[in-house]
């Protein structure tokens, strides 16, 4: 879950760690339910995702 609590819209690149997932090679990360896109793991089993959410607006991710 994301929340940007300013007045502005926000563009990153937000990094998750998700060695403790279970996952080793692929993440299939969902925005809102919406359709899923495929990421590759590095060696650190993180992923980049970039996130725009807009000002003081809340979103979250699904990750299998």
């Amino acid at each position: 879950m994301v929340y940007n609590p300013l007045d502005r819209e926000v563009k990153r690149q937000l990094k998750l760690p998700l060695y403790y997932t279970g996952l080793t090679d692929t993440a299939d990360i969902r925005e809102q339910g919406d359709k899923g896109r495929v990421y590759k793991l590095d060696r650190a089993y993180n992923v980049e995702i970039p996130v725009s959410i807009g000002p003081r607006a809340v979103t979250w991710f699904v990750i299998q």
